[in-house]
């Protein structure tokens, strides 16, 4: 992950600031529903799922999708397995739903 850190963050990056992750940010209140997309084979997922937990306590609308036997990228990979396809298909509409102005 450090590897990966050096090539997005930018030499002399204040790694605090929640522009960098918004996991940082010290007020989470106030921001718009959200869908959390978690990978049960992602260095990232506790960091997503942490996330999840931090809005949700914010008090902010989100929901947690997690898909526990993918991997890291999984939507770059629709072509390689219809697991990969039937969970982008699933994000796609989260998406879709949250965007339905028509609800209201």
């Amino acid at each position: 992950m450090n590897w990966f850190e050096g090539h997005y963050v930018p030499e002399g990056t204040d790694k605090s600031d929640p522009q960098l992750s918004p996991l940082l940010a010290k007020d989470l209140s106030g921001l718009p529903p959200a869908a959390v997309i978690t990978a049960g084979f992602d260095p990232l997922r506790d960091n997503g799922e942490a996330y999840f937990d931090a809005l949700r306590t914010a008090g902010v609308p989100v929901t947690l999708h997690r898909h526990w036997d993918l991997i890291h990228g999984f939507i770059n990979l629709l072509g390689i397995s219809p697991r990969f396809r039937e969970a982008t298909l699933e994000i796609a509409g989260v998406l879709r739903a949250g965007l339905d102005l028509t609800a209201k």
